[in-house]
């Protein structure tokens, strides 16, 4: 199923960083029949075309509590994206993960299509 506009926008343009394993749970309230499978695989499609046109950068995060996020190489993300295990939430409370933010064009992109920038985090 392709994603429509609203959904494409609202997963990819978050407030804050979002946790890579939680690909599709944006799209919930907008197709709730949805299987969670089904979900996750939107997601997953969205954010590895996102990242892909460069309007989002993947980070490790290796202290979520005290903002710890730094931002992995193309090559290096390519690599991590595709690797299952980054999808899935980690086994212990103290593991690194991945997870993404809107990058400088990816926020132009957004306001372009009439939405207003709403963000915690720093304009990198």
């Amino acid at each position: 199923m392709k994603l429509t506009d609203d959904e494409y926008w609202e997963l990819s343009f978050t407030e804050d960083y979002e946790m890579l394993w939680m690909a599709g749970a944006a799209l919930r309230y907008r197709t709730p029949s949805s299987s969670d499978e089904e979900l996750k695989q939107r997601g997953h499609r969205a954010i590895m075309s996102l990242f892909d046109k460069g309007l989002i950068a993947l980070y490790r995060c290796s202290d979520w509590g005290n903002g710890v996020f730094e931002i992995v190489s193309t090559d290096k993300a390519k690599e991590s994206l595709a690797e299952s295990a980054n999808w899935q939430a980690p086994a212990k409370d103290d593991a690194d993960f991945f997870c993404y933010a809107s990058t400088d064009e990816g926020w132009k992109a957004y306001e372009k299509n009439g939405h207003e920038r709403n963000s915690m985090r720093k304009k990198t």
